[in-house]
């Protein structure tokens, strides 16, 4: 068991005026930036830029909060930080643990993620820092909490075989609820659930795409087709969300920063929201209370030589940016 101390810290700085006493959530909105200043040279390599911010997530028991994984390329140092949106403070969770795929936060206050490159489970408790290892064998990833936040589900990886496992800590039970002999098998493990415990995923039916989603209360699990990517104007994507309601999944389309809003009962899809070309997402959550969208937002610039000259390759920036339902408008997130 591992034991990482509790730092809690304001920002140096303050983003807004202290006259009248602001918070962080109430300035800094802005319709899009622009890409005037963005040239794509065609194909090119990607020079990652020295700090790093992945895979924000919503505490689901306060939508002020949020958990992201910090990465500083400088020092090579990695951090799970939990943020509150309001009061601009951070407590940094675990030091030292590369986290891939997206952590998930339960109602009870844990959080299970998994590590690079072992594809390990760890929890750690948001208030008290305490991490231990979940899980220990077989490499794991996509670990996702169910709303009792006693009940977990993963994915098992092995050379040519994933296995869906739901464990539950206080019984200690260990089910597989879809394994690769199956004839319905995953595209992408990615997945999420709601807080009605529907399980949203991405996999094949019928020998075509789909998202699709079951219930996790019923005694076996049935998958019902949403939509159909392969044929539809929602292009596949490793990235998407349920709403807080469970009415609507997004879906973040990573190449072009598109967001999409797909009814769950009909499959209706609109563009929810659009981005300059400079940008992609990855990562998508939804607040509990259906205010906002929090994606991990990547920034492509160009690099320049001494002379103005562009050079061969485009630096990336990866940042958090809340999106508000109702106005669409968005907000960069200074965590530096």
């Amino acid at each position: 068991m591992i034991f990482v101390g509790i730092i809690s810290c304001k920002k140096d700085k303050t983003p807004f005026p202290l006259e009248p006493p602001y918070n962080d959530l109430e300035h800094g909105w802005q319709n899009d930036f622009g890409d005037e200043d963005f040239i794509y040279p065609g194909w090119s390599f990607l020079i990652e830029d020295s700090l790093q911010f992945h895979v924000p997530q919503f505490n689901p028991s306060n939508p002020n909060e949020i958990i992201y994984y910090r990465h500083d390329y400088t020092t090579n140092s990695h951090q799970l930080i939990k943020y509150n949106l309001r009061t601009t403070e951070k407590n940094i969770l675990t030091n030292g643990l590369m986290i891939r795929h997206e952590p998930s936060y339960s109602s009870q206050g844990q959080i299970v993620f998994s590590t690079f490159p072992d594809g390990q489970l760890y929890s750690v408790n948001d208030s008290d820092t305490e991490t231990s290892l979940f899980s220990s064998g077989s490499p794991f990833g996509y670990p996702t909490w169910m709303s009792n936040g006693d009940c977990i589900l993963f994915t098992e990886i092995h050379p040519n075989q994933r296995n869906l496992i739901k464990k539950c800590i206080s019984s200690n039970s260990l089910d597989t609820l879809i394994n690769a002999n199956q004839p319905v098998y995953f595209v992408s493990m990615m997945r999420k659930i709601s807080n009605m415990d529907f399980l949203l995923i991405r996999a094949t039916l019928n020998n075509s795409g789909y998202y699709a989603y079951a219930s996790l209360l019923e005694d076996s699990l049935v998958l019902h087709p949403i939509y159909n990517y392969i044929n539809g104007i929602a292009h596949d994507t490793d990235y998407f969300c349920w709403s807080h309601d469970s009415q609507y999944i997004y879906l973040a389309y990573h190449t072009t920063g598109k967001i999409y809003k797909v009814r769950v009962s009909d499959g209706e899809v609109e563009l929810f929201r659009d981005q300059f070309n400079g940008n992609w997402l990855q990562s998508i959550a939804s607040s509990p209370d259906g205010k906002y969208l929090i994606v991990e937002r990547v920034v492509l610039s160009n690099t320049f030589t001494s002379t103005g000259e562009l050079n061969f390759g485009i630096r990336t920036h990866s940042q958090i940016q809340l999106i508000d339902i109702e106005t669409k408008k968005i907000k960069i997130l200074d965590l530096d």
